[in-house]
């Protein structure tokens, strides 16, 4: 009995435990990887390695969070886009989720600049849903007309002109690219189908290279009155409170790893603003969309939506 009891000692005696790491091995390592992360951010730009590594995270996420992400948001959408009409740019269109909203009887055409090639599918799954005729575009496509005014040729016809809209197909062209070259200038092939009436912008001014080059950008596109509809999400206000000072300063300590696997995203943007103080802009509104500011989560994410027009 001895023997056993002595025996099951040292078994128990030759167990190792886990090494507890020590508060210098903590903060080395909380260190290196927040320089990494700061690093890479710094570094996500359009056309890196890590852009590409950030766009197809993105593409798994967003493919699966859009839905909810446009239910949520379906009153103001509903609300801004039901305005756009005439030759028509959007900025970002994603899975086509914004296509719903428009009323195609007031598009003369509808140019689409998507990067991601992944949307491309459901992109035009959707806009053929809705009646729109597709097609592709280069930096080398010509120009593509906008089609005659519906009612000039029904009046050729027998006057009908509902009859006439209704078989005038309207086209929906997909640019794969950015909204700027190399450059930071406004791509070539989008400002040979300009200007344009109405741009489009919907959760895309938090991921771009340069909000302030992006927003020159779509007033250089637009006509002189023409009209600029956008709705983002946004930096958090001043803080004032604890509960406010927690969600502002939350914004800017995890959007450097947030913008790693969200394609760019950037929770502390303050669009609104650089939107407001364009030059290029007037008669700016901007609204904010009211959620439930007790939530932390939602707090993080706060939306406006409004829209500019061109000087």
């Amino acid at each position: 009995m001895g023997s056993k009891n002595t025996s099951k000692r040292e078994v128990q005696g030759n167990i190792t435990h886990p090494k507890k790491w020590s508060i210098l091995q903590i903060f080395s390592f909380s260190s290196v990887f927040l320089i990494s992360v700061l690093f890479a951010s710094n570094y996500n730009t359009s056309d890196t390695l890590i852009r590409r590594f950030s766009d197809n995270v993105f593409t798994y996420t967003w493919s699966r969070m859009s839905p909810f992400s446009d239910k949520s948001l379906e009153k103001h959408k509903s609300e801004l886009f039901k305005q756009v009409s005439g030759n028509v740019l959007e900025i970002g269109p994603g899975l086509g989720t914004t296509l719903k909203y428009l009323s195609i009887d007031n598009i003369d055409k509808l140019v689409q600049v998507e990067p991601n090639q992944a949307f491309y599918p459901k992109l035009r799954q959707e806009a053929l849903r809705l009646g729109y005729q597709v097609k592709y575009i280069t930096n080398e496509s010509p120009n593509i007309p906008i089609p005659p005014a519906a009612e000039s040729e029904a009046s050729q016809q027998d006057g009908n002109a509902k009859e006439m809209s209704a078989k005038i197909s309207k086209n929906m062209l997909i640019y794969n690219g950015t909204l700027e070259d190399a450059e930071g200038n406004p791509t070539p092939s989008l400002v040979a189908n300009g200007p344009y009436d109405s741009i489009i912008s919907s959760l895309v001014l938090c991921s771009v290279d340069n909000v302030e080059t992006t927003v020159n950008s779509i007033a250089f596109l637009l006509k002189p009155g023409g009209k600029f509809y956008f709705l983002e999400h946004v930096t958090a206000d001043k803080p004032i409170t604890p509960f406010e000072h927690l969600i502002y300063y939350t914004q800017r300590l995890i959007t450097p790893i947030w913008g790693l696997v969200s394609g760019n995203c950037h929770l502390n943007r303050d669009s609104g603003t650089i939107i407001s103080s364009s030059q290029y802009f007037t008669n700016v509104k901007v609204s904010p969309i009211s959620t439930n500011k007790s939530s932390f989560f939602e707090s993080l994410a706060p939306f406006i939506y409004g829209t500019a027009e061109r000087v």
